[in-house]
């Protein structure tokens, strides 16, 4: 059940052992259109470069599963909004200075401050993105889980 919701989800086994398999996300065309066009949200490991799904045989017909996922893609998401936060924080400083002060700035000495300011308030933003973003997808692999244990 959990491998079927990974092919579901666009990933494609590239290693199985007896008790571990590793997935990757699919690149090819099919796949990256469908990524684009989820408009009802149902590919929910998005940002997901790599699972590795544990399973453990246990007494009787237990199983035990352990999901792990990398997401890879999402912290760099979020490092090109720092960048960006940092550069818009940058010009901004410079656009103000000029006004004030009606000559060219030093484009270095008045664009570091704000700069700065802009960084400070990527990484904050960034971090907390982040966060969220790491509970939503925990909670949507416990979702594959759940849907394993119930039986589809």
């Amino acid at each position: 059940t959990v491998e079927q919701a990974l092919e579901r989800q666009w990933f494609r086994r590239v290693r199985g052992q007896d008790e571990r398999s590793v997935w990757v996300a699919r690149d090819d065309i099919q796949a990256r259109v469908a990524r684009r066009v989820d408009f009802r949200h149902r590919l929910v490991l998005q940002g997901v470069t790599t699972v590795v799904v544990t399973t453990v045989a246990c007494e009787g017909a237990d199983s035990t599963v352990r999901i792990e996922a990398d997401p890879t893609e999402r912290r760099r998401d979020l490092g090109w909004s720092v960048a960006g936060l940092t550069a818009a924080g940058a010009t901004a400083g410079l656009v103000a200075a000029a006004m004030v002060t009606g000559v060219d700035p030093d484009p270095l000495l008045l664009s570091l401050p704000s700069a700065g300011l802009g960084a400070g308030g990527g990484v904050v933003r960034a971090r907390r993105s982040y966060v969220g973003q790491l509970r939503s997808l925990v909670d949507d692999l416990e979702g594959i889980l759940d849907r394993a244990h119930r039986g589809g």
